[in-house]
């Protein structure tokens, strides 16, 4: 009883969790009347993909979309190169305060973009890299690289040392063994951060509309906003771009959600 209890329960909770998911894609397939009419059915009355093409051919949307998923691959690469080579420095080097450390890394990322947007743009401005994809992966670093630093942390100190020394007395170098029998161990983690470092880029909104003024540089949380004018809100593109846009990150977790649950189970049980 209690099983079937705990299955409606998911079954519910999943349900309302999807709702809003489904009522982006089906108003996405509405004609822009059927949108502003007061009455809403739960199925389309006459599915078009009308919104779509105005999206993709109308507007800067491929533009925007590019330099989203340009953002974004840069922030995982970087996240998961300074988090893999932070945490193991945590993890192997033994220093005065490295407790301290890792756990002020933590502290920094309770932090809130906008504190960092207005430093970061007087920065990017004297090193010149204002509207480049650079200094946009680089402030989009500064929040997702505090908590990839700290869970690395974490994952390696499961790891004995033992591991590499083994590898060392077989004549691996330190960074040998570190890649070939180190890192594989630490896949749900780096699998973790990949998807976290994603999210705060492709979902960011304040840094990219403040480091970016070049309308051509927007990302597709910035250039999306050209989706609503003066005088009207053109719901039908902006579902149909949020349908577009949701794709990425779904595709990513569905296939890294394997290694995602395990990095998360480590990262809640420390």
């Amino acid at each position: 009883m209690k099983i079937r209890m705990r299955t409606l329960l998911a079954w519910v909770i999943s349900i309302v969790l999807f709702f809003p998911i489904y009522w982006m894609i089906i108003s996405s397939l509405r004609s822009e009347r059927e949108l502003l009419s007061r009455v809403q059915t739960y199925l389309p009355v006459d599915i078009t993909f009308e919104n779509f093409s105005n999206v993709w051919h109308n507007t800067e949307f491929v533009t925007y979309f590019i330099n989203s998923l340009i953002a974004a691959a840069g922030c995982i690469l970087v996240t998961l190169l300074v988090s893999t080579l932070g945490g193991y420095g945590l993890t192997r080097l033994q220093f005065k305060g490295k407790t301290l450390v890792a756990r002020l890394l933590l502290v920094s990322y309770m932090f809130s973009p906008l504190m960092l947007a207005i430093p970061l743009y007087i920065l990017g401005r004297q090193v010149g890299v204002l509207n480049t994809y650079w200094g946009l992966i680089l402030s989009h670093l500064a929040i997702a690289m505090p908590f990839g630093i700290w869970l690395m942390w974490k994952f390696f100190q499961a790891i004995p040392l033992s591991y590499e020394e083994a590898a060392w007395t077989d004549g691996a170098s330190p960074l040998r063994a570190l890649v070939d029998v180190v890192l594989p161990m630490t896949a749900p983690g780096m699998a973790a951060i990949a998807v976290f470092s994603f999210a705060v880029s492709w979902g960011d909104f304040t840094m990219a509309a403040i480091l970016m003024p070049d309308s051509e540089m927007w990302t597709v949380s910035v250039g999306m906003m050209t989706f609503i004018d003066q005088h009207t809100v053109h719901w039908g593109m902006i579902m149909a771009g949020d349908t577009m846009v949701a794709a990425p990150p779904l595709l990513l977790v569905y296939f890294l959600q394997r290694y995602l649950i395990l990095g998360l189970q480590v990262s809640d049980g420390v």
